[in-house]
């Protein structure tokens, strides 16, 4: 018996609109957001109508979106956790890690517009 495949999420499927999701996101945030916030209601319907109207193939849901948000800001607490520690490819003298760029591709995507979207949202170290 063949065990059935796993759906593959619009975000998988067609990546470069990852790009346009976090840029919508901190349009949103930038307008919208106190600090230690999220995205709201508003903000949300915003983000989900300018992506579907990007695109006519899949209508993006709430759901889809906020998925990929959690998963995008896990990604980033992870990025988060690895520049705040010692060891493990990280060189201190130089202050840079010693992996190849190959590794980065596979930690975390974005970093630069991640660590702007979420700054603030997460608690990291002693308070993660």
């Amino acid at each position: 018996m063949s065990r059935p495949t796993k759906k593959t999420g619009f975000f998988q499927q067609y990546s470069h609109f990852i790009l346009d999701f976090i840029m919508k996101c901190q349009a949103q945030i930038d307008l919208h957001r106190l600090p230690g916030t999220s995205l709201n209601t508003l903000a949300w319907k915003t983000v989900e109508d300018e992506l579907n109207n990007m695109q006519n193939f899949h209508v993006l849901k709430h759901k889809e979106l906020k998925n990929q948000w959690d998963y995008l800001k896990k990604q980033w607490q992870v990025w988060r956790g690895l520049i705040n520690r010692t060891g493990h490819g990280y060189g201190p003298l130089s202050g840079t890690f010693d992996w190849p760029e190959e590794v980065w591709e596979n930690i975390i995507a974005h970093k630069d517009l991640l660590e702007k979207l979420f700054e603030g949202l997460s608690a990291t170290g002693d308070f993660a």
